[in-house]
């Protein structure tokens, strides 16, 4: 994500002032252009992933400009009560990008667990 921002910075985000951010689900295609984006215009992001030393998942992240100085990573997981306090702590704002899913569902099941309508 060394690429320039599309579209840039609009002169509101360039003199808003800096903000600390959580971003859930850093790690995924839409949130890691959100922290492009919070990373450029100045801010401290807080960013949870399941894995966030893996480093296969999160060194695109870690490459952004302004990373090293503003970017935090944080284990969270969505089906873990509490997970998200440390994450959360300080924050002005929080974007919920995170989702769980599940590869594997049983036919006929959610991904909840429950019945499901239509999949048989």
């Amino acid at each position: 994500m060394g690429t320039p921002l599309i579209p840039p910075l609009t002169a509101d985000e360039q003199k808003a002032k800096p903000l600390r951010v959580c971003v859930t689900g850093a790690t995924g295609y839409l949130a890691g252009h959100i922290v492009q984006r919070l990373l450029a215009a100045g801010h401290t992001v807080h960013g949870t992933a399941r894995q966030p030393s893996n480093s296969s998942t999160t060194k695109h992240l870690l490459a952004m400009p302004g990373a090293a100085e503003r970017l935090k990573l944080f284990k969270a997981d969505l089906l873990h009560p509490g997970a998200f306090g440390e994450a959360v702590a300080g924050c002005d704002v929080v974007i919920h990008t995170a989702s769980p899913y599940q590869l594997e569902v049983p036919k006929g099941e959610s991904s909840q667990g429950q019945p499901c309508v239509g999949c048989m």
